[in-house]
């Protein structure tokens, strides 16, 4: 059986419907300005008191005003500052970022500011040039050396040399290191029968 409603039961529903969508969850909203709201605020939008405006800060009951320095923008809030693009907090102004040759401006690198380009690595405040070593192959990492030892291979300082394997042992996973054949085990630098 096919149930319809027909027109005038649906607008019996239409008040009920309207009253709770525009009805806020969670909350009321606030009924006018609060008494003993300070100058440069404004009721809270949702309970009750009241909130400092854009550009001001609530210190000991009243909204101070405070400057934005040049290079900054006040945060979604509107109670603080950030620095724009290019630029860093220091001493409550915000300066240039120093961006070394071989390097760009970098929003994922909170600790510089910038990243070294393709083939360059940080080192204090510069950016210098991934030398590979015979052996190695060159990876795109903002730590370490910027290189890895080929299998069979393991970094020794600035070198990748040879994997030295005693007898009955093979290269393990991580190919820079060893493992006793079967049913031989390691026994310091031996491959030895149980």
């Amino acid at each position: 059986m096919n149930r319809r409603l027909r027109p005038n039961t649906i607008l019996k529903y239409v008040p009920v419907l309207l009253l709770f969508f525009l009805t806020p969850f969670g909350g009321t909203y606030a009924q006018g300005a609060p008494t003993g709201t300070p100058e440069n605020a404004s009721a809270k939008s949702y309970g009750s008191g009241w909130a400092c405006n854009r550009g001001y800060r609530e210190a000991d009951g009243v909204c101070q005003a405070f400057e934005v320095p040049l290079n900054a923008y006040l945060n979604s809030f509107g109670d603080r500052w950030i620095c724009g693009r290019g630029y860093q907090e220091k001493d409550d102004v915000c300066v240039a970022i120093s961006v070394p040759l071989n390097a760009y401006l970098s929003d994922t690198s909170y600790r510089l500011g910038w990243e070294c380009n393709h083939g360059y690595r940080a080192a204090d405040d510069a950016c210098v040039p991934v030398k590979v070593p015979l052996n190695g192959y060159f990876v795109a990492s903002s730590y370490g050396l910027g290189w890895k030892c080929e299998r069979g291979y393991r970094a020794a300082g600035e070198l990748c040399v040879a994997v030295w394997m005693p007898e009955n042992a093979h290269l393990d996973f991580s190919g820079n290191a060893w493992d006793c054949d079967r049913p031989y085990r390691k026994q310091v630098d031996k491959c030895i029968l149980p």
